[in-house]
């Protein structure tokens, strides 16, 4: 799932939480134990941080907060990908299907209490979200936070 659709941030500050999060600059580099708040930034296609070698992709693992400028934290367990690209960083969360179909119908259906309309629900999430596969192919994901 893509993250920040419509205006991707500049900057996203990853802070690990009580279970802690890994990172790495590479898919062969080493994970990194992260001590603290990262804040990447993006340079071209390129993400800079501190505590970070310079990459064009970084991914975080473990128990962690993603902070987008303008959005409220987002508390996490999904693998992330943090991407640059002309300046931009994309954010994408790698969430299995049935934890999406949970995830969704948990944001979509406040005043919904009937067992029957929440098992619709998850049906038309699920149909949803199957029949999205690759509307994003390239971008990398498949499914983003907006409505079209």
């Amino acid at each position: 799932m893509g993250l920040g659709w419509l205006a991707l941030p500049q900057q996203v500050t990853i802070t690990p939480r009580a279970g802690g999060a890994v990172m790495r600059t590479c898919a062969s580099c080493p994970a990194a134990r992260m001590a603290g708040s990262v804040t990447f930034t993006a340079q071209e296609n390129t993400l800079r941080a501190a505590a970070a070698k310079p990459s064009a992709e970084i991914t975080i693992e473990g128990d962690y907060a993603a902070a987008l400028p303008g959005r409220p934290p987002l508390h996490s367990r999904y693998p992330a990908t943090l991407r640059a690209r002309a300046g931009r960083i994309r954010v994408v969360l790698r969430i299995p299907l049935e934890d999406y179909v949970v995830l969704a119908l948990a944001g979509e259906s406040a005043d919904a209490t009937s067992e029957a309309t929440l098992q619709a629900m998850a049906v038309v999430v699920r149909t949803y979200a199957i029949n999205q596969r690759g509307r994003h192919a390239a971008e990398a994901f498949d499914l983003c936070d907006t409505t079209h």
